[in-house]
């Protein structure tokens, strides 16, 4: 009974957010913002991990990878690569879904992927903007929490 009703929270909120894309010049401000970190934090991780999988943009994700992070995952740095893609597609999938969980998941992986940079010679100046990333991830991660809190109500 729990999974069902969950299931249509999930529904419920997919469609409220679809509704509002659809109707995006009625829809008031704040909600707009709320609406367009929601999408830019679908669409991103989804580019990112398609083309760590496919390479249809030409970047050496290879080259992204810190020594250490090499050494503690088996495989080479390419199978990596492509693990970190697979994350970050299922990553846009439950931003999609669930975007107060997933916006909280993606800005981890985002720190995570930070602190690989630091280590990554020419890449220091790629952190800050992946910090940046990460705490609007966590930032779309609060304001969905706050829409479901007030959808529901106090809780008794």
């Amino acid at each position: 009974m729990v999974t069902m009703h969950r299931q249509d929270d999930l529904l419920h909120d997919m469609r409220e957010e679809l509704h509002d894309l659809t109707h995006f010049s009625e829809i008031t401000a704040d909600r707009k913002g709320r609406l367009t970190l929601w999408l830019t934090f679908i669409a991103l991780p989804l580019v990112w991990g398609v083309d760590m999988i496919f390479d249809f943009m030409g970047v050496a994700w290879e080259a992204h990878v810190a020594s250490w992070a090499n050494d503690a995952f088996p495989g080479t740095a390419s199978d990596l690569i492509l693990w970190v893609g697979v994350v970050m597609i299922a990553l846009a999938v439950c931003v999609a879904v669930a975007p107060h969980i997933g916006g909280d998941l993606l800005g981890l992986a985002i720190a995570l992927l930070a602190v690989n940079l630091m280590w990554v010679d020419g890449a220091a100046h790629l952190v800050f903007g992946m910090i940046a990333l990460a705490l609007c991830c966590f930032a779309m991660a609060r304001m969905a929490h706050g829409d479901r809190d007030r959808e529901v109500g106090p809780v008794s």
